[in-house]
């Protein structure tokens, strides 16, 4: 019955930290959409700019400087989306292999306990 306990509480556990894997997954994804997005914004911004310049040629030229900086810093966003995804997704790695290790251990104790209680 102990055992059973055990087994069930650490069966809880591992579902609980699957959720919460699974939520921080979802965060990150949707960090990732809403950077993407704004980066995305800024380039048609930066676009649309670009295309009502008018014919002086110092005002395209700074037009086309403006929209070379947007363009970069929305290469620089996507890096960044890019990372941080990254280092979400190893750290949900990480907490499922923690998880994965605390319910093996917790099971290597109740066989322990449950040979010692046999023997």
């Amino acid at each position: 019955e102990k055992r059973q306990d055990l087994e069930s509480r650490a069966s809880e556990n591992k579902q609980h930290l699957e959720a919460r894997a699974s939520e921080a997954k979802s965060a990150a994804e949707e960090k990732r959409q809403d950077l993407e997005n704004r980066a995305a914004e800024a380039k048609k911004a930066a676009e649309e700019k670009t295309a009502t310049t008018n014919t002086k040629t110092t005002e395209e030229e700074e037009k086309e400087a403006r929209r070379q900086h947007l363009q970069m810093k929305a290469e620089e966003n996507k890096k960044q989306i890019a990372e941080d995804l990254e280092q979400t997704k190893n750290k949900v790695v990480q907490t499922a292999k923690d998880s994965a290790e605390a319910v093996k251990q917790g099971l290597e104790r109740v066989k322990e306990r449950a040979t010692k209680a046999g023997a």
